[in-house]
């Protein structure tokens, strides 16, 4: 029979082995929250006796084609993640709605998808992730945090044309911590005003970076001390004011402003 060996075991892609860090969790019970949802009464997700998530809950072993295009023993059709929209109910995934939830562009096997789907809308979740076989196992994401993206990953965001190529720019010799760096400046659990990967000490000095302007540097010669003669005893070297004499700060300022561009000899 194809993929059973002499002894009636799996083998290729779909013989998990034991080691399942790279697959999705099983026997555990969800912890329901905003973005975890337990499923609804008849669906054909199910949870265990124990409330727990097992293989059977996203497979039936006796039906292989509950989803046609596939046909991996689904206990339902799966296109746009249907199946896994059950539990996992991601803020603005259908609110927003993501433009990955949406787009109708071709994303088919020969341009890195891996579900038999064609387009970016009809593979939904699993452009980015697997649920098996995961090439970065915290997340199931296809390749390291936003490597995912690019060519290491999902391949949209290269130079395939699905999507805008984000890897070239971020390749580039100047640029925000992400392909090159691990872990990167970033975390998709932070909070939108965290600064705890920074003051972390990831990329020091980058919570400035990020607010402020890079504008181009002006060179400057050195100020030359002031000089002083006789006539200047008992001035104040910041203003050239008499000591007893009292001028504001503005007037100070002037000043000392007049005085260094007559003595740099520039036109301002």
């Amino acid at each position: 029979m194809e993929g059973v060996n002499a002894q009636g075991m799996m083998t290729g892609a779909s013989a998990l082995g034991t080691d399942l860090r790279h697959d999705h969790p099983i026997s555990f019970a969800p912890a329901a929250s905003g973005a975890i949802v337990n499923p609804p009464a008849g669906s054909p997700v199910k949870l265990d006796d124990t409330r727990q998530v097992q293989c059977r809950s996203c497979h039936d072993p006796h039906r292989m084609d509950a989803d046609p295009t596939t046909k991996k023993f689904l206990v339902m059709n799966n296109s746009a993640s249907a199946l896994c929209m059950i539990c996992h109910n991601q803020p603005y995934w259908t609110s927003g709605p993501s433009t990955h939830k949406t787009s109708t562009k071709a994303y088919s096997s020969v341009q890195g998808a891996h579900t038999g789907y064609a387009t970016v809308q009809t593979n939904g979740c699993e452009s980015c992730h697997k649920p098996h076989g995961a090439g970065s196992p915290p997340r199931g994401l296809k390749a390291v945090e936003e490597l995912t993206c690019g060519a290491a990953g999902s391949q949209c965001h290269s130079s395939t044309g699905i999507g805008r190529n984000v890897e070239a720019e971020f390749r580039k010799a100047y640029s925000h911590g992400t392909y090159n760096q691990t872990p990167s400046s970033h975390d998709a659990s932070e909070s939108p005003v965290s600064t705890t990967p920074h003051t972390a000490g990831n990329v020091p000095g980058c919570s400035q970076a990020c607010r402020m302007p890079r504008l181009p540097q002006r060179r400057t010669r050195p100020t030359p001390p002031l000089r002083r003669g006789p006539r200047d005893q008992g001035r104040s070297r910041a203003c050239g004011h008499r000591q007893q004499q009292h001028c504001t700060g503005a007037e100070r300022h002037a000043r000392v402003g007049e005085r260094v561009r007559n003595l740099l000899q520039v036109s301002w």
